[in-house]
């Protein structure tokens, strides 16, 4: 029964926090790419990741110059990284805060509340998704939504060219000031 209760708590209380984030910036997409030097990725329990987030992490290294990626694992969270009610504890959001995190990238096809708060506490500017559901799209500035068949792989491809693409942009941008 408490078990019961504190998840619905939990649920809740996640539920109402997330619908009242508002990110009222906006931001020059190629500009602000150049400037990323930190990145996390939130990664979902599942065997389909393994290998394709590696992936994809590594190729992240090629796009970005002097880029730190880390990883946080959903399944990774223990009960004791967390409150009496499932929240991360202050010391531990506290170690997320201090890398300072440019970008998020949550790889959750079905959103996942935790993993949504984690990436507003982070400060993050930039919060990218590849959730289909816009329940939460006030919380993500960047949203790749794709065609339901659309493998993982795919996806993950489709952010990396768009990543190559601002960072073309933001080079024809900084060579047109230049002149």
């Amino acid at each position: 029964m408490i078990k019961y209760l504190k998840k619905h708590l939990l649920n809740t209380y996640l539920q109402l926090r997330l619908k009242r984030f508002k990110d009222a910036q906006t931001y020059n997409f190629p500009q602000r790419m150049r400037q990323i030097r930190n990145i996390l990725l939130i990664v979902p329990p599942g065997q389909e990741y393994g290998e394709i987030t590696q992936s994809f992490a590594a190729s992240l290294y090629q796009v970005f110059n002097d880029v730190k990626v880390s990883l946080f694992e959903r399944q990774n969270f223990r009960p004791t990284d967390g409150n009496w009610f499932g929240l991360p504890k202050d010391t531990y959001l506290k170690n997320f805060q201090e890398e300072k995190f440019d970008l998020i990238v949550d790889l959750n096809r079905q959103p996942d509340k935790l993993c949504i708060y984690l990436s507003i506490l982070t400060k993050a500017d930039l919060r990218l998704t590849l959730s289909d559901d816009n329940r939460y799209e006030n919380i993500y500035n960047l949203n790749f939504r794709a065609k339901v068949t659309d493998s993982l792989k795919d996806r993950l491809d489709n952010v990396l060219n768009y990543f190559k693409t601002f960072q073309k942009m933001a080079e024809v941008s900084e060579t047109s000031d230049a002149r």
